[in-house]
């Protein structure tokens, strides 16, 4: 399958370097089932990426050299079916389904189609089209990459312990991150009473930024919706400081003072805690009538 639009040469050497880095990852991902489980899926979905890209001739060229080898429904089966499989093809005309490649898989390999009823059952078979080929090819690589796996978990204590500079790798490679470190130097990135603004713009869902938008053009929100938003704002890591700070620069806009500020804050937060409380109750009553 090519990686890119490149020459013979440049294909041959990332295709080298494709299958290296593959099975290096594949040893190191099959120790445990979570491991497993892990890499299965990203391999599952660059493999379902790279099809894709793949336009119709590549696609065939690629199932032939990989011995997927389908029973190509013939003309005369197409248009015998042609009422029963116009529409599973992506098209709504039976003269254009004659000229659509359709497949006929063993309904067993097409699970995810039949459940989402996106194929034509007959006789145990399923009318799949090349277009609609990709998720029966994923499945088929998703089972035979398991078993690989599995197979690569007994070999791994003698790979590792064939040469000292080979076991450490691999054993430490799901632990190594190339990203930021969080852990170290003080969070500068934290929410701010200056930063709202444009993290409402790019990262709050959009009930969120509706009540962001009410609260800049009335400078006031009601009583549940200052609730909801200020509680938001608190998992989203604004500090008490900075929020009667936020909250001020708003109700000072609507005549509010600073007791008035904190008389509002103080109402919501015993709100919150007689919810709790009321919660609180309502699960020991729930005991007692269980028990």
């Amino acid at each position: 399958m090519p990686l890119k639009n490149s020459d013979s040469a440049e294909q041959k050497k990332n295709q080298r370097k494709d299958l290296v880095s593959h099975f290096i990852l594949r040893l190191a991902y099959c120790r445990t089932e979570d491991l497993r489980r892990w890499f299965i899926a990203q391999e599952c979905n660059l493999f379902k990426y790279r099809l894709e890209r793949l336009d119709p001739q590549q696609r065939k060229e690629f199932m032939a050299s990989n011995g997927l080898h389908y029973d190509l429904v013939s003309v005369e089966e197409h248009v015998q079916l042609g009422d029963k499989l116009v529409g599973f093809a992506g098209s709504s005309e039976t003269k254009s389904l004659v000229t659509t490649d359709v497949y006929k898989v063993p309904f067993i390999q097409a699970l995810q189609l039949v459940s989402n009823r996106e194929v034509f059952l007959k006789a145990g078979f399923a009318y799949v089209p090349l277009s609609k080929l990709v998720s029966t090819i994923v499945t088929r690589f998703r089972t035979i990459l398991g078993r690989a796996l599995a197979e690569a978990t007994n070999q791994f204590d003698m790979v590792t312990s064939s040469d000292p500079r080979i076991g450490p790798l691999l054993k430490n490679m799901n632990k190594q991150y190339m990203g930021r470190d969080f852990t170290k130097g003080p969070v500068t990135d934290r929410l701010t009473p200056e930063s709202i603004d444009s993290s409402a713009d790019q990262h709050m869902p959009l009930c969120m930024k509706h009540l962001h938008g009410g609260l800049k053009r009335e400078h006031k929100l009601k009583h549940w919706g200052r609730l909801q938003y200020g509680l938001f704002l608190k998992g989203a890591g604004l500090e008490l400081e900075d929020a009667v700070r936020f909250w001020e620069s708003h109700f000072s806009k609507v005549r509010f003072t600073a007791q008035s500020i904190i008389r509002i804050l103080t109402v919501e937060i015993c709100t919150i805690l007689l919810l709790l409380h009321l919660t609180l109750l309502f699960l020991i009553f729930q005991y007692f009538i269980a028990s």
